[in-house]
């Protein structure tokens, strides 16, 4: 049992990661019924995630400002950032918009920086309590980036966690692109936006930095946390009408991004059993219609609670709760 390698991976989705921590929160009651009390990400190998699945894998990973021997987050500290700041966070407009259309980014990110410094404070990325993965998408190198506290070349590269969380989740559109220092490198900078343009489901992603590291696919288990999948249709006969700039009206829910992020989620979901097999356990479902919305910056309360319903129906659910039963006796 030794080399099993147990690996926990979260979707982006904006204010819909409610679902992901309140998921999360369940697996810890089912880990303290097993007398294993220890901090959820300590149980496994590495905790990978995309956008605001990042900021809560770096929030479950990353020490404590107070406390540095616990981490920063427990899930039910995630869930309560999620139903009392996500006002915040997508609540100071500064675009202006014309007929739908945004000029300048939706949202200030002053709100969403100075939460992740009062979460994350000053850590640095090879401080933290358990391994994490972060996506992320470098525009002036034009690559994606993946920063890991385990290092598949042996170099060693230090950033502030709360810079990686800031960098995760700068979704285009909605905030401006991130400035990351490289610590180990004076005076040197990237350039980053949103990794959920190449990784919306990071398990793919993790998985290939999973090999690097030489963990053997046989010996791999992956509890992958999605967000609710998009229920909203863009219509034919509605988008072949549409110019080049309806497919980044914020009004429609930016359709190109919605687009984007479902898309690659799905081929995700198709591919990973090919590779784990029944090693492969995903916990997501359809959105329901009239149950929340599939936008990613809906802070309204009553969204909030219903993607809170969504997310009771979804792990009450037969299937959601052996998967879960499944890795609280496995970790």
């Amino acid at each position: 049992m030794a080399d099993k390698k147990l690996i926990l991976t979260i979707d982006g989705g904006g204010v819909r990661g409610i679902i992901p921590a309140l998921i999360l929160r369940e697996l810890e009651e089912k880990l303290k019924k097993r007398k294993k009390n220890r901090p959820v990400a300590s149980y496994f190998d590495l905790v990978a995630g995309t956008s605001t699945g990042g900021i809560i894998a770096l929030g479950l990973c990353a020490p404590g400002v107070k406390d540095r021997t616990k981490p920063a987050c427990t899930s039910t500290d995630l869930v309560n950032l999620y139903r009392n700041r996500s006002k915040e966070i997508f609540g100071v407009q500064q675009s202006m918009q014309v007929f739908g259309i945004m000029f300048d980014d939706k949202y200030s990110v002053s709100p969403l920086e100075q939460i992740l410094q009062e979460l994350l404070g000053d850590s640095i990325s090879d401080e933290v309590l358990s391994d994490f993965l972060i996506t992320a998408y470098e525009i002036e190198e034009r690559r994606p980036k993946v920063f890991s506290s385990l290092s598949t070349d042996g170099k060693k590269r230090q950033y502030f966690v709360k810079d990686l969380a800031r960098a995760t989740s700068a979704a285009p559109t909605f905030f401006e692109p991130a400035r990351v220092e490289k610590l180990h490198q004076k005076n040197n900078f990237e350039s980053l936006v949103d990794g959920g343009l190449f990784a919306a489901n990071p398990s793919i992603v993790t998985l290939m930095h999973a090999m690097r590291l030489g963990w053997e696919l046989k010996d791999i288990t992956m509890l992958s946390l999605g967000t609710g999948r998009e229920a909203r249709p863009y219509l034919y006969n509605e988008v072949k009408k549409w110019g080049n700039i309806s497919w980044i009206l914020a009004n429609r829910g930016v359709p190109i991004i919605s687009m984007l992020l479902q898309s690659q989620t799905v081929v995700t979901d198709d591919l990973m059993p090919m590779l784990l097999k029944d090693r492969y356990r995903r916990v997501d479902g359809p959105l329901l219609k009239n149950l929340g919305s599939d936008d990613l910056d809906d802070s309204s309360e009553q969204n909030i609670r219903e993607l809170e319903i969504f997310a009771d129906k979804l792990i009450r659910s037969p299937e959601s709760q052996q998967m879960l039963d499944d890795i609280a006796d496995l970790a």
